[in-house]
């Protein structure tokens, strides 16, 4: 099964998650994500086999422009009670995409990259969750790409042996 996540503003923003079968068609009904926490929009998701079981993790942007994240079960069930901060520095963060495989250590969990503002261009940051939630380089990121212009539109992949980061330069 697949899971689909989108947000929506209706006098507040909401994210929302819909279980799908394979083929795309909708099971089940779309539930709201992060209820009682609006203002969260670009919502991410990328999904993990971890060896305890399969989960998703979904990554947003809050409107006061922090990275972050929730863990989600396979049934779309939120596994955190509040939102996990990824980074929480000063600055614009967008743009956040999730990737499942090793980290630091050979830990299972999730690369998560994104654009961020804090500099005069922007440039690509990122940081490495756990599957137990735990952040590395937690609240600031990790500088991943800078450059004389702006980083934007990447795209991150896990391959099962190494991840590959793709971005265009402006």
């Amino acid at each position: 099964n697949l899971l689909t996540t989108w947000s929506s503003y209706s006098t507040v923003y909401r994210l929302w998650a819909q279980p799908c079968t394979p083929d795309g068609q909708p099971t089940g009904v779309a539930t709201q994500l992060m209820a009682g926490f609006s203002g969260y929009v670009q919502p991410g998701m990328a999904y993990g086999n971890f060896d305890s079981g399969p989960r998703s993790f979904l990554v947003t942007v809050s409107l006061s422009n922090d990275i972050r994240g929730l863990r989600v079960s396979e049934g779309g069930v939120v596994l955190d009670a509040a939102p996990i901060p990824i980074c929480t520095v000063l600055g614009v963060q967008s743009s956040p995409q999730p990737a499942f495989g090793l980290g630091p250590g050979g830990v299972q969990g999730w690369w998560v990259v994104w654009k961020d503002g804090r500099g005069a261009n922007a440039d690509l940051y990122g940081a490495f969750v756990a599957q137990d939630g735990s952040v590395s380089h937690s609240s600031t990121g990790m500088l991943l790409i800078a450059g004389a212009e702006d980083q934007f539109d990447h795209s991150l992949s896990w391959d099962s042996t190494r991840y590959l980061l793709g971005w265009q330069d402006y």
